[in-house]
């Protein structure tokens, strides 16, 4: 008989009537449903500006933060229904039970053999062990007493691990030596099937978003199909030895430990398209186990001697937070969100409680009332029209982000760091006036391009610091009170100009003329290798002689087209002794002379003899700048082409070349993402030459194929403020390269991942959505029926064509219903009857009893609960003994546990 934690009979407490079987509506509870997705989140902006944050308690320090279990803990798993925290000590052979209310060790050792990994079942609130046996145990979570041992087959095992699937009401155990993964039915608790997985299964975690199991091996992971117990696909390689494993219901992420080779990391795979989309995130220490708290879509994995916290969303590392001196299991109690850590070294349970959560107030001024304002705060914008935005915090360093308002008004701290320790946090967020600041300039000639950088003090302005146009376009932009400098350059065919001043601003808007002036000079460095050290050399270049003893000299030159020769001791040799120099106006260039023995030109001295004038240095012709201009690539773009055999790149809008009259050939490097005119020729002809290249962004197609919904049925997918929709199994979206955040509106009757990211990267993209019927527990409880009893229920729906048995030898049964009306029939053993209320079962979705208090918020899984009154028929009585026994039952009121 099964007694809940008071201890009180779970029978004892139910009125029944007479013989009949009763059927009541009750709505199931936590107990029932703790862990399961109650659909998808909060999404919007007014949402979250119109509900206050959902702050956590604050536990008082009484409670301590340790727990004595037994030696060498490994496994930790928490129980929804009684509240308890399960230890599975390897080294003792036992399991600690911890009352997850008051953090004392309720069950000092319950025995079972070989413990290691454990796993809580919320579907008949048992708890399974599995280890160094060729058995796995199964504790009552209401009398914490071990009521089976489930043979898995192998006879040497180790390491073994247990994952529960919430929908099928399955338990999955790695069986480390036979390679297998053995299938137990959480209802008769007898192995269903065995699943080979690959050499040393350890690792295994179970999805709820898509229904299948994934567990390591010694090469790669192998995803298991919970439907038809099946391995799907070839395995995923994470290029090491896959360890724990867990699962991010927020995101639809699997997290995979990795320590092949030390590199001591998370691995993370997409559970959509069963691909690796992050590696290498650095834990600092030997990965083990893990697990994921919803509060705040935070991974905590257990690594080294800390437990290292990872965002679930960015999956980067938040904090490691020190936990003993070899962290094992991890497991999280939400009920008092706490995270509970096992110490294999100390034999200790340590209580982190890390998800307490402490006010982070970002209180503004300056702005009129009423004005929106935002802040970006872990993975979520948080909007408000009052002075104060309340966020709920963990410990830790987080950026903020302050969305600037409308026109009118800026913040010198758009992006604050903060710092949670223990205690409440209050950011001030200053707003000032903004005023109009109009740029012009003068100097540059007709169709000649210009950039300016403004700053503060040479610090940053809150609404960036480069503007850029061409000739006689005027730059505006927003600043608050206060002096600002500004640097500017520009270029008109091979001429470049640079410009520099301050300008204030004092509650108004001003206008700033920029003057710019030609850049006439550029630097050439001639450096040499070959001659002794401290031997003079020298090159002729700009109509003079200049010389070194040492090994390069820099000289600032006119720019354009310049010979030059080279010439050093008697007895060498320079390489190259002449060439013609392109010196560029707002840069540098350098030119290597390699000097060999050999004889050559003596070095001269500065009198030019044997080289004045540029005599015996090669004639530079006249040549002019050709400039290719583009537009329509993001602010610092890398681009390139090549011209007459030259190849040349830029992040800039411009690309120069000097060429002599003549026709060139041109090609353009692709950029992935844009489309251009790619090639074509450019006429030289007495003067400089401009062409515009105009990059405009390629669309691709994004399209969402979903499967699991009926045919014709009706569904769509949001993309930032477009809303596409299909009555076939796909939508489409024209995207260029970017990374998009999308959203699956909810479909009557079915449930699925409802949002996520997908990166478009210069090609067309496609998401896979699953959808799966909506079901609901519905639990049938039997009364009157000696324990072990074998019983079933059958439950149909004609106008489906849905029917489904199940039996049980326990007093329960639960079945997972879609919603509709079904007619419901048992079967139990011979000397039995009863019978249930002949009203149809109906599965609404919220109960049949009507919809919960407790899930009133939550457009998904709700409960039925049907209780089932057996009476054993007499095979030999008098009427007269049985009216009796009916009038002695009214007249005590009830009757006790011993039967009729």
């Amino acid at each position: 008989m099964r007694r809940d934690i008071a201890g009180s009979s779970l029978r004892s407490n139910r009125q029944v009537s007479g013989g009949a079987l009763v059927v009541v509506g009750v709505m199931l509870g936590a107990a029932i449903l703790g862990g399961l997705s109650l659909g998808p989140p909060l999404s919007s902006s007014s949402a979250r500006e119109s509900l206050p944050p959902a702050h956590l308690a604050l536990l008082g320090s009484s409670l301590p933060s340790t727990m004595e279990v037994g030696q060498y803990p490994h496994g930790i798993a928490y129980d929804t229904s009684n509240g308890g925290i399960y230890v599975a000590n390897s080294g003792s052979g036992d399991v600690t039970v911890i009352n997850g209310s008051t953090n004392q060790v309720w069950v000092s050792s319950i025995a079972v053999s070989g413990a290691w990994g454990i796993a809580y079942d919320s579907g008949n609130g048992d708890v399974y062990v599995a280890g160094f046996s060729p058995n796995v145990t199964v504790i009552d979570g209401s009398t914490n007493e071990v009521v089976a041992n489930v043979s898995i087959g192998s006879a040497q095992t180790g390491y073994d691990e247990v994952a529960y699937d919430s929908l099928n009401g399955y338990l999955y155990v790695t069986d480390y030596y036979g390679g297998n993964v053995a299938v137990i039915d959480g209802t008769t608790n007898h192995v269903v099937a065995n699943i080979t997985v690959g050499g040393n299964p350890s690792g295994i975690a179970f999805d709820r978003g898509n229904g299948c199991l994934y567990v390591g091996n010694t090469v790669n992971i192998t995803v298991i199909n919970g439907s038809t117990n099946r391995v799907v696909g070839p395995g995923i390689a994470t290029g090491g030895y896959p360890g724990e494993i867990s699962y991010d219901p927020a995101n639809g992420s699997i997290f995979v430990g990795s320590a092949e080779s030390g590199a001591n990391s998370v691995i993370v795979i997409n559970d959509s398209s069963n691909t690796v989309v992050a590696t290498n995130i650095s834990l600092g220490g030997y990965p083990r186990g893990s697990a994921y708290d919803p509060t705040n879509g935070m991974m905590y994995v257990a690594a080294g001697q800390n437990v290292t916290v990872v965002n679930g969303t960015t999956d980067l590392v938040v904090t490691r937070l020190a936990a003993g001196f070899e962290p094992f299991g991890v497991a999280w109690n939400s009920a008092n969100h706490h995270m509970y850590v096992d110490d294999v070294a100390s034999g200790q349970v340590l209580d982190l409680n890390l998800t307490r959560s402490f006010n982070v107030s970002f209180v503004e001024t300056g702005l009129p009332n009423g004005s929106g304002w935002s802040v970006g705060f872990g993975p979520t914008t948080w909007h408000s029209r009052s002075n104060t935005i309340v966020v709920p915090s963990v410990n830790g360093s987080f950026p903020a982000i302050i969305t600037q308002p409308a026109s009118g008004f800026l913040t010198d701290t758009p992006d604050p760091l903060v710092t949670v320790n223990g205690s409440a946090v209050t950011v001030p967020v200053v707003f000032s006036p903004s005023y109009l600041v109009t740029f012009t300039q003068t100097g540059i000639p007709q169709f000649g391009f210009w950039n300016l950088f403004a700053a503060n003090n040479w610090g940053s302005i809150p609404n960036g610091t480069r503007f850029g146009g061409t000739e006689g376009t005027s730059f505006t932009f927003y600043v608050t009170n206060g002096t600002f400098e500004y640097a500017g350059l520009g270029d008109s065919a091979s001429q470049w100009y640079s410009a520099a001043g301050e300008f204030a601003v004092n509650g108004s808007g001003t206008t700033v003329s920029v003057v710019f002036t030609p850049i006439t000079t550029g630097h050439v460095w001639f450096n040499e290798t070959g001659l002794p050290l401290g031997s003079t050399w020298g090159v002729f270049v700009g109509g003079s002689w200049s010389n070194s003893s040492s090994k390069s000299m820099l000289l600032q030159l006119t720019e354009g087209r310049d010979p030059f020769v080279a010439a050093g001791p008697a007895g060498y040799l320079p390489t190259p002794s002449s060439g013609c120099l392109s010196v560029p106006s707002d840069g540098y260039q350098a030119v290597l002379i390699s000097f060999s023995l050999g004889g050559g030109a003596r070095y001269r001295g500065q009198n030019g003899t044997g080289g004045g004038n540029g005599t015996g240095g090669p004639g530079c012709s006249s040549v002019y700048s050709v400039r290719f201009i583009e537009s329509g690539l993001p602010a610092g773009t890398n681009w390139s082409l090549t011209l007459n055999g030259a190849l040349r790149s830029s992040t800039g809008p411009i690309l120069a070349f000097n060429e002599s009259n003549g026709s060139y050939a041109y090609n353009v490097t692709p950029v992935p993402g844009f489309a251009t005119s790619m090639s074509g020729l450019v006429a030289v002809n007495g003067g400089a030459t401009n062409v515009s290249l105009t990059f405009t962004p390629i669309a691709y197609s994004l399209t969402f194929n979903e499967t699991g919904l009926p045919q014709g049925t009706g569904w769509a997918v949001v993309i930032g403020s477009t809303i596409e929709s299909s009555l076939t199994s796909s939508v489409s979206f024209q995207e260029t390269s970017g990374t998009y955040h999308y959203v699956i509106l909810v479909v009557q009757g079915y449930e699925t991942n409802y949002s996520g990211s997908v990166i478009v990267r210069a090609a067309n993209q496609s998401v896979q959505i699953s959808f799966r019927i909506q079901t609901f527990p519905v639990v049938f409880v039997e009364f009157g029926l000696p324990a072990g009893s074998n019983w079933s229920v059958t439950v149909s729906n004609a106008s489906t064509g849905f029917n489904e048995t199940r039996s049980s030898t326990t007093d329960s049964i639960t079945l997972f219903l879609p919603n509709g009306t079904y007619t419901v029939s048992f079967t139990v053993p011979t000397g039995y009857a009863g019978g249930a209320s002949s009203t149809p079962l109906t599965v609404d979705g919220r109960g049949v009893s009507g919809p919960s208090p407790h899930f009133a918020l939550a457009a998904s899984r709700t409960a039925a609960l049907v209780l089932l009154e057996w009476v054993g028929v007499l095979a030999i009585g008098a009427v007269a003994v049985l009216l009796t026994l009916v009038s002695l039952r009214r007249n005590r009121g009830t009757r006790s546990n011993g039967g009729v």
